[in-house]
């Protein structure tokens, strides 16, 4: 199973329940780990730290993941393992360093394609993302 280490950049609440992402330390693009749930919301049984803390913006976390399920709007997907004894590890808080180096990529990217889902809209049609789905940048 991959295990991925991340800099946890959003730790949103979604339905009652965690929505966490961020970009993996080796550089090679976004994660978003997901449950098995219809709306792959993230249960306490999920995300809680080995400490049963609850990760933090800036956390760089070690998780593990059985298999990518990318969507046309997330293709950064991947599951979570449903192993307990997996839970998710905090390996320390990322330093401005290591943000600006990780983020670097991304600021050029974006700042070379102003676009964002294909377009400069506040907005995009489910539609349009299902037949031209996001590239995904993950291993």
């Amino acid at each position: 199973m991959p295990v991925f280490e991340i800099v946890c950049l959003a730790n949103s609440l979604k339905y009652g329940r965690r929505c966490i992402a961020g970009i993996k330390t080796d550089s090679s693009g976004w994660l978003r780990p997901v449950s098995q749930s219809e709306d792959g919301a993230l249960g306490e049984e999920h995300y809680l730290l080995e400490d049963r803390q609850e990760p933090q913006l800036f956390s760089i976390l070690k998780i593990n993941c059985s298999q990518p399920c990318p969507q046309p709007h997330q293709p950064e997907n991947w599951y979570v393992s449903r192993q307990w004894w997996e839970r998710w590890q905090f390996v320390g808080m990322a330093t401005i360093e290591q943000l600006n180096r990780l983020l670097a990529d991304e600021i050029k990217r974006a700042t070379n394609n102003p676009n964002l889902l294909g377009n400069q809209s506040d907005r995009t049609h489910w539609d349009s993302l299902q037949a031209n789905p996001l590239k995904r940048r993950c291993v």
